[in-house]
């Protein structure tokens, strides 16, 4: 039998996100078509939440390749900033996020370091979101 422990923890603390790709230029070479966009992100009141669960063979298993997974669902608010981390001792952490139309808007592999992986992103829309907690 073999376990797979994780640690998923996700919050909503940020109150501004910065969208877009900026480039230092030399003085002289700025472009002045050139356009950055800013998103203000609604700052969340609620605290943050931590989920410890394990995937093994009473999981759920994608048919496509046969790795184990989890769901987990949460209310979002369109607007709101998200930071979810997933960690694990025991595997390679991978992590996925469907918006309420269960659309995948984000997915991460090693971006929290190591095997862990983490997502940012603002909600673009109010309703039930899901995280697939899985290995990589």
């Amino acid at each position: 039998m073999v376990h797979l422990a994780f640690r998923l923890r996700y919050q909503l603390p940020y109150a501004l996100a910065l969208a877009g790709l900026f480039t230092s230029l030399p003085i002289g070479m700025v472009n002045p078509s050139a356009v950055a966009s800013v998103q203000v992100a609604q700052q969340s009141t609620r605290p943050p939440q931590a989920v410890t669960g394990r995937l093994d063979e009473t999981s759920a298993v994608f048919t496509d390749h046969g790795s184990y997974y989890e769901l987990h669902t949460f209310e979002g608010t369109a607007g709101e900033a998200l930071t979810i981390n997933l960690s694990s001792d025991d595997f390679n952490a991978y992590l996925m996020l469907e918006s309420p139309t269960e659309e995948v808007i984000a997915q991460d592999d090693d971006g929290a370091g190591g095997n862990n992986a983490s997502i940012f992103i603002i909600l673009p829309d109010t309703g039930t979101y899901t995280l697939i907690v899985n290995s990589y």
